[in-house]
């Protein structure tokens, strides 16, 4: 299964899941050379209001203060994922979920929309990346039942060895607890080192010391591969942090450049210095290594974030 950008399968698969739960993942695919995939945000709005998250710029205020659960979430589900098998599409790869907490504490006890989605996407045999800040979820019985058998890799969020830029997520050391016993049951674990934040006046970036401990911390609970990404720096972000966002802005002006009305990138050169201690940690503990959005040639990544072959799929 090729699942880079196929336009004749996008054409195919964007008519069935157009404006459904069930969607595609990347709706800038043209720009970067991610993989074709789907994904599933199971809430709307996030509890853990980190300074660096670019769906401030397209999530309404009051979801941003006040998450909610979607309307009518598991007729809808089970629609849309009978309906993108009936139209035999491949079984791509499934985020859940992108733009949201999956696992947020007060939503999911109450809804469980989440792990009724798992178990969906486990009938029908879709593989699944669950991408989270709160691993430790995963670990109660009825998720651990549901992700048995299922093919899954767990994407955990630590960027840094603190909670300055993720004020109310789980500390990073309880997500490394979690990834520990996670991977003691044999689960696929990957931790997303991203965003990669330069430092520049009072904002404080990931030194090379920081992210050396930090991978030398997640080898140690098992971790196989590491994924970073540069920081992308959105306009919402001013909405809820402008003292952050004005304080970048204007290192981001003058090493990198605009790439759309509300996002600044940095260049390649800068994006070399953040990634480069990531990329020696993890020859230095063994760790695969891949880069999301930032492929650079020079640092030999994976490809994407290695999750189709870490799946070994097709």
């Amino acid at each position: 299964m090729d699942t880079f950008i196929n336009k004749s399968l996008l054409k195919r698969i964007e008519r069935v899941t157009k404006g459904r739960i069930l969607t595609i993942h990347n709706p800038f695919n043209s720009r970067y050379k991610c993989r074709l995939r789907l994904v599933i945000n199971t809430y709307v709005g996030c509890p853990n209001w980190c300074m660096y998250c670019y769906t401030y710029s397209y999530t309404p205020i009051i979801y941003i203060n006040n998450p909610k659960s979607k309307k009518e979430f598991i007729e809808r589900i089970n629609e849309d994922i009978e309906k993108y098998v009936k139209n035999n599409l491949p079984k791509l790869p499934v985020y859940v979920s992108s733009n949201c907490e999956a696992f947020h504490p007060l939503l999911e006890d109450k809804f469980a929309h989440t792990l009724y989605a798992l178990q969906r996407l486990k009938e029908f045999d879709f593989p699944t990346i669950i991408m989270t800040k709160f691993p430790s979820k995963l670990l109660e019985n009825p998720y651990l039942n549901v992700l048995n058998n299922l093919k899954v890799i767990i994407q955990v969020t630590i960027p840094f060895m603190n909670n300055r830029f993720e004020p109310f997520a789980p500390h990073p050391k309880e997500r490394i607890r979690a990834v520990r016993d996670l991977s003691k049951l044999g689960f696929k674990t990957v931790v997303r080192v991203d965003p990669l934040i330069p430092t520049y006046k009072g904002v404080k970036g990931q030194s090379k010391d920081e992210i050396n401990s930090l991978i030398s911390e997640l080898c140690e609970v098992g971790v196989k591969h590491i994924v970073a990404k540069c920081l992308r720096l959105s306009s919402g972000i001013k909405k809820i942090y402008p003292e952050f966002y004005n304080s970048l802005k204007p290192y981001y002006e003058r090493y990198g450049y605009r790439e759309s009305p509300s996002v600044w990138v940095l260049n390649d050169k800068v994006k070399i210095e953040l990634l480069m201690p990531v990329y020696e940690a993890c020859i230095k503990y063994r760790i695969g290594f891949s880069t999301c959005m930032d492929q650079i040639e020079s640092l030999k990544s994976e490809v994407c974030d290695g999750s189709e072959e870490i799946l070994n799929l097709p």
